[in-house]
This record gives structure tokens, sequence and C-alpha cells, in this order.
């Protein structure tokens, strides 16, 4: 059984039935989302059941939390595992499963890029092995670099339940199993990722956003090119030009 969530209601939010299964899940990102992930992390007061206690989900926010200053990176993690009350794995050899530079834990905490403090989300996420991860907008300050790093990583965790909060159709197409959309205030779809996003004409009717090749096959196909849909924009490419 995965995160289940029966007949949870908090204002706007009625009578939401869910069940998020092991694997890489979307929730599309919209205020009704961001309230749901709300109430799954019991910041809302709620009606109805969530099967999982708060303590089996851990929440990497879009913003690394900086409130506590620390002079490491990896003194900020070891603060954040002990406020966390965490046996974690050893540090150096998660970085090393990550592919990151063993002196990345050295560095100065307060001269982090943008995608380096999300790295320090992640390696404190990972470290803690909850069974559920709810990761908000995971890839927007990430480098093409370190995304792919990331990526390949959570594709090791399917025994986990990972949540994916974000509207970028294109890393919902290319890197999830199963999207669940909410739409004025009530569960409007649970589908599998590659199948929802793939129907224009349910997407366009919901106002929601399109894959990029997607919407380049389809714009295709109206000018009677017979394109394959691909998620990898080189095999699109490849396609193309074997229509050329």
């Amino acid at each position: 059984m995965g995160l289940v969530l029966k007949k949870v209601t908090s204002f706007p939010l009625y009578n939401i039935d869910i069940e998020f299964k092991e694997g890489i899940n979307a929730l599309y990102n919209n205020s009704d989302s961001r309230k749901l992930v709300d109430i799954i992390m019991r910041k809302d007061d709620s009606k109805g059941e969530i099967n999982l206690p708060k303590e089996d989900i851990f929440l990497v926010e879009k913003n690394l939390n900086k409130e506590f200053t620390m002079p490491t990176v990896k003194a900020y993690l070891n603060f954040a595992f002990k406020y966390y009350n965490a046996v974690n794995k050893k540090l150096t050899e998660l970085i090393e499963e990550l592919g990151i530079e063993k002196d990345f834990l050295d560095k100065k905490f307060n001269i982090l890029s943008s995608s380096e403090e999300k790295l320090v989300q992640f390696i404190l996420a990972f470290a803690l092995d909850t069974k559920v991860l709810i990761l908000e907008e995971p890839f927007i300050y990430l480098d093409k670099h370190n995304e792919k790093k990331i990526i390949k990583y959570l594709d090791k965790l399917k025994d986990k339940i990972i949540i994916i909060l974000t509207n970028n159709s294109n890393n919902i197409y290319n890197y999830t199993d199963m999207t669940t959309v909410l739409f004025e205030h009530k569960l409007l779809c649970q589908r599998e990722s590659k199948e929802l996003l793939e129907d224009i004409k349910y997407l366009r009717k919901y106002k929601l956003n399109i894959p990029d090749t997607v919407l380049f096959t389809s714009k295709a196909r109206n000018k009677k090119i017979d394109l394959k849909i691909h998620k990898d924009i080189r095999d699109l490419i490849k396609d193309v030009y074997r229509h050329v």
C-alpha cells in the first residue's frame, strides 16, 4: 500500500480520495496541489484519513532552509540529521553514489550556488531514508549536469513513494510514472504520465501544459508529416531528419 488519503477535507478541498503508489509520481503544481501537500505534512488541519504519519514523509521545498548558518556543507548536513533525529548513511558513501565530488562537503555553506544548494537538499532527503519523498519543483535550480545525477539516483528508489510537485510538463513526461491533477478543488484525474501528456485535447481542455516534443509532433502531423512521439528530443530530431 502506498500513501493513501481518504475523504480528506480542508477548505477549499473536499472529499479527496487519492493513493500515491511506489515509484515516481507527479502532482501537477497549482494552489490545490500545494494545499494538499500542506495537509499531508500536517501543516493544515483537515478531516479524513491519511495512512502514513508525518514522520514517514519528507518534503524537499523549493528553496533551501538557511535558518541556521553553518561553516560548511558537512556541518549543515550533520546538524540537519540531528534535528530530524535521523540515522543516516555515511555522507561519503551517499555522495559517491550520487556522483558528487567528495570535496563538496567541505565547501563553504554561505557561498553555494543555487544548483549546489539544491544538491544539499537532495543529499539530506536521500540520507533520511523515509517512505515518502515530496519534491517541490526539484529541478528548477539544478543545472543539467546535476539534474541527470539526481534523476539517475531517483530511478534507484522505485521502492519509495516519490511525489514531484511541478507544472513542468517536460519533466513530468520524461521522468514520472503517474500524474495526479487537482482541478477546481477536486481530483481531476490520476493517469499514467505518458498517456495523459500525449492526450493533447484533454490537456488543452483543462489548460495543462503540453510537453515540447508532444506539441512539436502534433504540429508536424497536422502538416501530414508522420512523426512518432518521442520523449527524448534527440530521437525526435533523428525522426525529423528521416522525413526531410
